[in-house]
């Protein structure tokens, strides 16, 4: 069974133009000789194979991309990896929901692995010539292969969210903490995603998971007590819940009014 997900032909066969559209300038970067790649150079498994590129353009300054594959009976026989400015930008006649600067300018640096039995991944082809500048070294920390979220990150934004703090406060928090922006490794950008995702991951749960929260105070306090309704749709109504010290103050003064300041925050 031969399964094919990339819409260029066998790497044998494929043309690369080693200069851009519009831009004739060429620039080969250069790195220290263990990080260079060569065709021949082989790697055990495809993770290795992919890791090593990544740290060759993380290295010299330019982000990569998977561009395409070809599988035959669920074996990657090849896989191909190009500069994230492959491409050009496509334009359409629909009005585009945002607004975006495209940085795909037609270079054609790239990869191709090929699955040898006797020795893993092998590069068979490599094309080491940009037709833009590589990013400068204060920059880099802001290429997508240097900014990642780590498990402590998602916690804290996890923790914020929680709180009801915002990205950019996150943010600052984080860059505090971690001792400077070169220590953060992501942008505000990037919690603003996970914080997304956070949020969508709720989505539809978030009644069962205060339902499931009262459950739980329910069995570790005798005193505390909730009842809600549903709808026909068992859809949440209504939700009331006591613990024992508001108990103790409506003994002590009846009822009272609270005033939540967080209310246009919420909102």
């Amino acid at each position: 069974m031969e399964s094919d997900t990339h819409s260029t032909s066998h790497v044998d066969n494929q043309s690369y133009s080693d200069d851009a559209v519009g831009n004739t300038d060429v620039n080969k970067p250069e790195c220290p000789i263990e990080l260079k790649p060569f065709v021949g150079r082989s790697f055990p498994t495809l993770d290795n194979a992919i890791e090593f590129y990544e740290n060759y353009g993380r290295s010299v300054g330019f982000d990569t991309r998977k561009n395409s594959s070809k599988k035959v009976d669920n074996i990657t026989i090849w896989f191909y990896m190009v500069c994230n400015r492959e491409g050009e930008q496509k334009f359409s006649d629909q009005q585009p929901k945002r607004r975006r600067k495209s940085k795909k300018c037609g270079c054609n640096a790239c990869v191709a692995f090929k699955f040898d039995s006797d020795r893993g991944y092998v590069i068979q082809h490599l094309n080491e010539e940009h037709n833009h500048p590589m990013v400068d070294i204060q920059h880099q920390k802001f290429m997508r292969l240097n900014r990642q979220l780590e498990l402590v990150h998602q916690k804290f934004i996890s923790d914020c969210v929680d709180a009801n703090i915002g990205p950019s406060l996150t943010f600052k928090l984080l860059t505090e903490l971690m001792g400077g922006y070169e220590s953060v490794r992501c942008t505000v950008l990037d919690i603003r995603n996970y914080t997304r995702d956070i949020r969508r991951y709720a989505e539809g749960y978030d009644a069962q998971m205060i339902i499931g929260e009262m459950k739980n105070k329910k069995e570790n306090c005798d005193a505390f007590m909730y009842e809600y309704e549903v709808d026909s749709r068992s859809r949440l109504m209504h939700l009331f819940w006591c613990d024992p010290i508001a108990k103790m103050n409506f003994m002590q003064f009846g009822d009272i009014i609270s005033f939540d300041t967080t209310y246009s925050t919420n909102r």
